[in-house]
């Protein structure tokens, strides 16, 4: 069993108790396990993050306009290959590393 947290984890066990601090989030376990929590978001949680994410959609729409169109599908063509590699992975095709 794993005692040493990578800085990654670290931030994201953070994150969750700041969420769950500031109200944004409730850890429930999950039956049949002895340390595994569920993260689940409360209604401000998911009223904080539609903000986020509103405000990411508007950004990065932004962004994509100021492109030339050349860039614009040279973006287009990678999101297609990251659908299409999510694809693969979902189905087994495809190892995560």
């Amino acid at each position: 069993e794993k005692s040493v947290l990578s800085g990654g984890e670290l931030v994201e066990n953070l994150v969750i108790f700041y969420f769950q601090k500031d109200g944004y989030a409730l850890l429930v376990p999950i039956k049949g396990t002895r340390r595994e929590m569920s993260i689940i978001l409360t209604e401000s949680g998911k009223a904080f993050a539609d903000n986020v994410l509103s405000n990411l959609y508007k950004k990065e729409a932004e962004v994509f306009k100021s492109l030339s169109s050349e860039e614009q599908e040279i973006v287009m063509v990678l999101e297609k290959l990251a659908r299409k590699l999510k694809g693969m992975i979902k189905r087994g095709i495809c190892n995560t590393w």
